[in-house]
Parts: structure tokens; sequence; C-alpha cells
């Protein structure tokens, strides 16, 4: 389900709220003393005299169950229906006159109204009131007018939300709700719309959410303030200090998806102290944890803003329950005024014991004096405007050890270590496990799938389907790993990787009938393996051979088992670039440009962008790539400042007109199970050494300039998906003399050949422009 809903009952309300507040359902007259109609626009028909609205309260058929929510979104027995008039103004709306007032002043209000029309659009708060201080000012006088904080959907409840403040010592005697605030020009009729469920609180947070983990602001937003966000620590677990590295200041995002690629990992009952790092001070941090794992963070805080039981706030640095923050307390209750508010890091807290071990959303937030965790929506104090962000992780609770479950036909899965079956072995979280697969007589194995996470369901009477839900409300539950056979030694023994290790652990057997060949080859010094199924007549198979590799020694005759054959693979492929066999070998080093433009990394970014001049000269290992791999297995491209963690890597599920708005990113390793690792190169004839790149094995996903970032073109290749390789000398040509030092710092080392060394290599080499002896 997609949508969720959350009510705040006035009565029952744990953060503190307005006095006098209002809440009309419309189920009772009591609620309200009078409804009519309202225009601002002073020749309005409506005002003349010439025409009159209609408005009823009427029975509320709209209360049905809501597929997504699975429940109704406006449960209450009546509402206001009121007809939307093409002949009033963009401000033509109904007008609810209060029992009793309430106060505006500087201190910001929210009103909440549940609008249901036929159309989108803007929805508009007009608060009719006095001066206190002024005796002969009617009560009708317009004190504010409010746009809604979200453009409202059309065919649904929505909860409109409205701030709104003053100069003080007013009162509000009506409010008038505009429900669709657009030009009527293009109305060719009359609509009705529906008004329910008003309510004069202290809380911005939306009370229904049609998204999980909603946002006060699109999720791609950026920002030009001064203030960024850096990193992200999660310190304290028996896991060690955990952190992440986000932003640079010339990439100012608000939002930071990481729940694909990022966890922390804790046990339930740990003490943890967050850590937040920026650009700028006088910001404050905040930390939530979806407890119940429904899809929004529910902030509650209790009257004296301590953390009310069952909440998903953890840990909060400062905030005055009001948008006056001259004085608050943090999450521990320690009383905050004056140079003592400008606190980024909020308190360490406690993991709930009773969090069961699993995958949880959780989010860190940079803002000012705010427990929304949408983000404030203060007019003046927006999280956009005081250069916050939102950064979303991961929270992986676990147990001392993890359980591996077998999913076998037609072979044995085992443990290396013991001979014994797999199925019910124990192993430590968070260490590599050894396995082997023995296919019976007669079958071969193509390899073997690794499902590790949680909630994982596998029917082993559909040939090993997940049959679960990968994603729980948008947030990745489990990993999905395939192995090939080549990736097996030859004693068809795999390590799994200790970081699949981190949950349930489902081992799926790929095994076919028949025999099969392995052809090992030997290219750049590194065997590569190449498994070959037998057709049913025994005859030996040919091996793969890509274009531009030529074999020879090739075996012939038939086959009745499985067997091993050693070739030669001489490699004739002309590429405009010299690959690597491993990252460590790496000696050709390259910039990249896309249809003329530079391929730059920038840390913590989601997408590859673009850069229309030359390389900057003060920052070259941002834009310098090289490639690795061979023509079997196509070629994972990595970024020098990036270094071995991250490849180019994009989803191999487009998005967008013909996969437009699927981006290109330096994505950490392993990648996620949708996204590719290699890429095939294809020379082009656009540029001289012009060349496209598709993703391995999706050859329709070419790399493309797509609005100045590094996305798909689907429907073809042509001028915009023409990649040029050129070559970075990576050598040190002003040097001055030679000098002997003992120990080594940062700075980057050159050998002789003017190749990147490790500075720890003893000999000569240079440094800073010098030759430099190294005992």
């Amino acid at each position: 389900m997609k949508l969720y809903k959350y009510f705040t009952i006035l009565a029952a309300m744990t953060v503190p709220v307005v006095a006098n507040a209002q809440s009309i359902t419309f189920d009772s007259e009591d609620e309200y003393s009078a409804i009519s109609f309202y225009d601002t626009w002073e020749e309005s028909p409506f005002r003349t005299g010439e025409m009159e609205g209609r408005a009823a309260v009427v029975t509320n058929h709209l209360n049905y169950v809501d597929e997504f929510l699975g429940e109704a979104a406006n449960p209450t027995g009546k509402m206001l229906a009121m007809q939307r008039s093409r002949f009033g103004s963009n401000t033509f709306g109904v007008r609810i006159d209060l029992n009793e007032p309430f106060e505006l002043n500087t201190t910001a209000k929210y009103v909440h109204a549940l609008i249901y029309k036929p159309v989108a659009g803007r929805a508009v708060l007009v608060g009719l009131g006095k001066r206190n201080d002024r005796e002969e000012q009617p009560q009708d006088v317009e004190q504010f007018w409010e746009l809604a904080s979200v453009d409202l959907a059309a065919d649904k409840w929505e909860d409109a939300v409205f701030t709104i403040k003053g100069a003080g010592n007013i009162s509000i005697y009506s409010l008038v709700i505009i429900p669709d605030a657009e030009s009527p020009h293009n109305l060719t009729e009359d609509f009705i719309a529906y008004i329910d469920e008003i309510e004069v609180n202290s809380s911005a947070i939306q009370r229904i959410v049609y998204t999980d983990y909603a946002l006060n602001f699109d999720e791609d937003a950026t920002h030009s303030h001064s203030r960024y966000i850096k990193t992200i620590g999660f310190n304290g677990s028996s896991d060690g200090n955990q952190s992440l590295t986000l932003n640079t200041a010339s990439n100012q995002q608000m939002y930071y998806n990481k729940t694909d690629d990022t966890q922390f990992t804790a046990k339930a009952g740990e003490t943890i102290t967050p850590k937040f790092t920026m650009n700028g001070n006088w910001m404050h941090g905040y930390v939530y944890i979806d407890r119940d794992c429904d899809g929004r963070f529910d902030a509650d805080l209790n009257e004296d803003l301590s953390i009310a039981d069952g909440s998903d706030v953890m840990s909060f640095a400062f905030y005055s329950g009001s948008t006056d923050g001259t004085s608050g307390v943090n999450s521990k209750g320690t009383t905050l005024t004056g140079s003592s508010r400008n606190v980024l890091n909020p308190p360490s807290f406690t993991l709930p014991e009773d969090l069961a071990n699993g995958i949880y959303r959780m989010r860190y937030k940079i803002d000012w004096n705010s427990i929304d965790p949408g983000g404030n929506t203060d007019e003046s104090n927006t999280i956009a405007g005081n250069g916050g962000a939102i950064v979303d992780v991961r929270l992986n609770i676990h147990g001392e050890t993890t359980t591996i479950s077998a999913h076998q036909r037609n072979c044995e899965l085992l443990s290396s270590e013991t001979g014994e079956g797999l199925g019910g072995t124990v192993v430590p979280f968070g260490e590599e496990y050894k396995i082997k697969v023995v296919p019976a007589n007669g079958f071969t194995y193509r390899g073997v799938t690794v499902v590790h996470g949680y909630n994982i369901v596998i029917d082993d009477n559909q040939d090993y389907a997940i049959t679960s839900e990968q994603y729980l409300h948008s947030t990745k539950q489990y990993s999905i790993e395939y192995i090939p056979a080549s990736q097996f030694d030859e004693n068809d023994e795999y390590t799994i990787p200790a970081e699949y290790f981190d949950g349930e652990v489902h081992v799926i057997a790929d095994v076919v009938s028949g025999y099969s060949v392995r052809y090992n080859h030997l290219l750049d010094g590194d065997i590569v393996y190449t498994e070959v199924n037998v057709t049913t007549d025994g005859t030996m198979p040919a091996p793969y051979c890509p274009d531009g590799v030529t074999l020879s020694d090739i075996p012939t005759g038939t086959v009745t088992e499985n067997c091993i054959y050693d070739i030669t693979a001489t490699v004739t492929l002309e590429l405009p670039f010299v690959p690597a066999g491993k990252y460590e070998k790496i000696a050709n080093w390259y910039y990249l440009t896309l249809k003329g433009y530079y391929l730059y990394y920038e840390s913590g970014a989601t997408s590859m962008p673009l850069e229309k001049n030359e390389v900057d000269s003060s920052i070259p290992d941002y834009y310098t790539f090289a490639f690795v791999g061979t023509p079997y297995t196509g070629y994972a491209i990595y970024n020098y400042a990036a270094g071995s963690g991250k490849i180019l890597s994009s989803s191999t599920t487009m998005s967008g007109s013909e996969g437009g708005s699927s981006r290109v990113a330096m994505t950490s390793i392993p990648v996620p199970s949708d996204y590719n690792t290699y890429w095939w190169p294809t020379l082009c004839s656009y540029a001289t050494n012009g060349f496209f790149l598709e993703q391995m094995g999706y050859s329709s996903n070419k790399a493309n300039n797509r609005d100045s970032y590094v996305s798909f073109w689907t429907g073809g290749a042509d001028y915009g998906s023409t990649f040029v390789a050129i070559e970075r000398k990576m050598t040190s040509t002003d040097i001055d003399s030679i000098v002997v030092e003992q120990t080594q710092d940062n700075e980057a080392v050159y050998d002789l050949s003017g190749r990147r060394i490790d500075g720890t290599v003893k000999g000569l080499q240079i440094k800073g422009g010098k030759k430099i002896l190294v005992k």
C-alpha cells in the first residue's frame, strides 16, 4: 500500500495545541455558527447580489474504504458541499463563521482542511477578523491570505495545510476556504467541491499522506544556501562506528535516498551517538526510526517536549515547540537558550529494546527548530531556505548470527568447512563463508543465487521463486545476488562475501541436466572461466568467442562427463582505450567526454553530471576514468577520485521517456541487484575514436547526454551517445632534486614512468615535483 492516514485528534495531541483551537467536522451544527459564500473580487456577482452561492451540509458519501489506505480517508458522517461557480473569481470560496475566535499572533499556527474536488490545483485560505485595539473595525476584515503548502490532487481527500501568523492582538472570527484557486476562464461548467475536518493546531504535518516517508519539498529539490550537509555518522554500535559522506560545495541537494545502497547495523538496546557534519553552523540535527515500518515517521512529543512513548523520534538537538526559537530543549530535556542553541549534533539515544531483527527506515535531518520529519514549513524559515537536508538510510537490527537456508535440486549444497549439507549452517553476522556445489550425475551447475536480508519467502515448489516483496513501504528488505559458475574455483567452491551475511541468507542452486565444459582462458595474466553446456548428442561445444578474440587448441570429440580445458586466447579487440584486467593493474587513465561534455565525479551524487568546459585543473582526479575487464565480462568503469570502491552504474530498468530519467552515477560495490556492473563499447563514426557504451546484456540501454547528465536513450544512438576517451598522462615533469625521506604522507606519489603508486613502496619515487628516495 502507498497511502497512509495520520489524524491528530485534538483532545489527545501530544504536541502543544493552540488556545481556543477550532475543530469542525460538520457532524454537529454546534461546531460552527454560519456558512456563506465569499469572493475577494469586489465586482463578483456574489458580492453585488446578482447571484447566490450554493452550499449545504450533506451526508458524506465519500467515506468509502480506499483500496490503498485500507480504511476511509474521511470517515465522518457529514461534510460541507459547495458549488464552485465558473462566474466567481479565482478566490471564490465558502465562508465558515467560528463559534469562538482564535488569536493570530507571531507564533505560527496551522489550519488543516480536508478537501475533495474533481480537479487538481491550488487551495487558498483567507482569515477574516479584526484587531482587538480597533473597536470600530468590523470582524470581517481580511487579515491573511495563505496558499496550501502543497497543490491538491483530484478525486481524493487531501489535507490542505495553511501556515498562518500575524503581528499579534488579532482575533480571527471566520475562515474562508477557497478549494480551487485557479482561473475560472477555462471552466465550461460548475463543479462540486467538498470540505471537512477543519482543524487549527500547531502541527504542520499533513494528516493524510499519499507517499511513503513524505517530504515537505520536491525530492529533487536543491538549494543555493552556503550551508550544506557533508556527512552523517552512526557511532556506538558493536559493529563499529559507521558513516556516510554525502556532499560537496557544488552539490547542494536537499534529499538523499540512500536506502538502496547504505545500511547502518546495530543490535536492539545499544546506545547510539548520531553525528552530523555540515558547512556552516546554527542548525540542528534530528534522527528518526520508523519503528513500526508503516511508511511514515510519527514525530510525537509530550507537552513538555519530551519524546512520547512509541514515537519515531529518537533524538534531536533543539526544539522550542513553536516557530519562536528563542528558548527550547534537546531530546534529553536540557534547556538551551542564546548561543547554546548553536548545536548541530543531537544527544545519544538507546535503540528500543523491542525492535525485532529486521530492516528499518532511518532518517537524518538537518533543519532549524523543527520536529517535522518532512522539513520545516514555516514560510520565514523553510528547510530549503535555511540550508537544511534530509538523508534516509536503512537500519539493520540484527542478532549475533545468521542462518543459511539451502534450496537445491539435482545437486548438493555443502559447507566447505564441514563437508555437510549447507542448510541450517549458522554463520556469525558479517563474516564470510565458503560453500561447495556438487551436481548429481548427469547434471551441471550454472551458478547460485544468494538472497540475503529479511522477510524473504522462497517457494521450493515453484522452481524456488521468490514470492515476498523486496520493498516494504519503499525500503529494500533484501538483496538478490547471482554468482555464476565462472566465479567458483576449480573445486567448485565459492566464498560468499561477509556483507551478504546481514540477516537471513538463502542459497538457491542453478542446476541443469547434461554435462558441461569449462574453458579456462588466460587474459592479461588472469584466468577467465567460460562454462558451456553440452548438447544431447555429446558433441564437444565450441567456447564462446567475443568479437576481436581468437582462440587456439580447441578440443574436439564427444563429452561423457564434466570437464575443464585450458586454451589460449589472443585478444585482438580494437578499442579506443586500453583496459586493465584488474583495478590494481590499471596503467591507462582517461578523461571522458560525451557529446563533447566532460564527465566528472561528485562525492555522494546520485547522478553523473557533465561539464561543458575543459577539465578543472585543480581537481583533475574527479574527471579521470579507467576501464577494467575483459571481452567476456565487459568493462567496469572506475573514477580515480572515487577509488576502487565505486563503479559507473545505473538501474537496468529504464524510466522516463525512453529511459531519459534513468541517470548514471558512481555506485558503491557491490551494486544493487537491479543495476549493471559492466559496460560494452562499440565503435561509432560520429567522432574520431568515438564509441557508444551500453549496459552489458542490455544492448538498447546506451548512455546518452540528457539535460547535462549521463542518462539513457533506448531508442537508438547517435552523436548524443558518443564517448571519446582522452588519455591523461599521469606523469610529473618538474623534477628539482633528490630528497631522502623516511616516512610518507598523503601527497600523490609516482614511479619513474609517471604511474601513480602507493607511497609506502620503497625506492626512487617522484613526489611534489621532486625525486625522493624512500628507505
